[in-house]
């Protein structure tokens, strides 16, 4: 039965996973061209009703689901009205829908969770976005159907015929890390550069980090965090996607540090094209797709000498950074076979 997507911003891997099907998505926020989505929305069903009076923009949510018999998928913020009234719309209709919801960044409040409790009701459930938000839901709120469906970046995965990765074209000698993000703190530059200082100097001469998202090193870091002295970092400022994709491609390991992340797709982004991953615990992506030693390595959030062990590992066996890459590639596969528009349906229309 089709789907009804309603979010604010449609992202590239929501439009990948509904490509190509016949459901439609409603995005109740304008495209931004700026960064390549408005190519991508063509690809899917999108009715976009950014531009109208939230009159009119409430009037076409109701339309639309007169119009499908199917069930809902409801995203964005829950500040927005637009959020609030699908949910109504399917609770008046007796329309199955699931709600879905990111690992909350604070423990969810009593009133947060009385509030999601009647919102649901019976028909309604959460599509929790990932093995630790599905936990955290579980245990949060009784009585609620939970169901895990992470982000999954869909089609934008070669296929199994792609499995086996090239040899990486960099020095053997040299390791290129990657982060990407441009709020260094929650991102966890901080941690990365202690990383780097915490190498043996030899260690050091081999590594290059590069910072996609700042163009400099952030003034509140000057002079507090120590980088290591033998280590190369270049801030490579905003990238488009494209470029982003060149960056992930091209490196050794993508270094995801967060002190906080709900999912954090550019992990599955990254083992897409066969780079391995080092994410701390605090990333919703490493608990699905980072096998240690296999896709790469895990860490406890803000703990730099842990992350240097990490990379450590990665500069000393050169066998085990191309099984890594074999690895990362292959999660990728069975991870973007799993999650899938086929699976996102039954999994809403699920009756147990």
């Amino acid at each position: 039965m089709p789907i009804v997507f309603v979010t604010n911003h449609l992202t590239p891997y929501q439009a990948a996973l509904f490509s190509m099907s016949a459901n439609t998505i409603i995005t109740y926020s304008p495209f931004d061209s700026f960064h390549q989505w408005t190519s991508l929305a063509a690809e899917a069903q999108v009715k976009d009703i950014s531009r109208l009076r939230l009159s009119q923009r409430l009037r076409e949510i109701s339309c639309e689901f007169r119009n499908s018999p199917g069930g809902a998928l409801i995203a964005g913020s829950v500040r927005s009205a637009e959020f609030w009234f699908s949910i109504a719309m399917c609770r008046l209709r007796g329309t199955p829908f699931a709600l879905w919801l990111e690992r909350p960044r604070t423990p969810i409040t009593i009133f947060r969770r009385n509030v999601l409790r009647l919102a649901l009701g019976k028909q309604g459930i959460i599509l929790a976005i990932g093995t630790i938000a599905t936990a955290s839901y579980r245990q949060s709120i009784k009585g609620v159907k939970v169901r895990n469906f992470p982000y999954s970046y869909g089609r934008n995965v070669p296929d199994r015929g792609a499995l086996s990765v090239p040899e990486n074209t960099t020095d053997q000698q040299r390791i290129t890390a990657l982060l990407i993000g441009s709020e260094w703190r929650r991102k966890g530059l901080d941690t990365l550069l202690a990383a780097t200082a915490a190498l043996p100097l030899e260690l050091q001469s081999r590594l290059e980090v590069r910072v996609a998202g700042l163009r400099e090193l952030p003034s509140e870091l000057k002079g507090v965090v120590a980088t290591g002295p033998s280590a190369e970092v270049t801030y490579l400022g905003f990238l488009q996607p494209d470029e982003v994709r060149d960056e992930l491609r091209s490196a050794d390991v993508l270094v995801v540090p967060s002190r906080y992340d709900g999912w954090a797709v550019v992990v599955e982004e990254a083992m897409a094209e066969g780079t391995p991953v080092i994410a701390s615990d605090h990333v919703g992506a490493a608990a699905d797709l980072v096998v240690d030693g296999y896709s790469g390595f895990t860490f406890p959030s803000e703990d730099s000498e842990a992350l240097a062990a990490a990379l450590a590992a990665m500069m000393c066996h050169d066998a085990l950074d191309q099984s890594l890459r074999i690895g990362a590639k292959a999660i990728a596969v069975q991870h973007r076979d799993k999650y899938n528009i086929e699976s996102l349906e039954r999994t809403i229309f699920r009756k147990s």
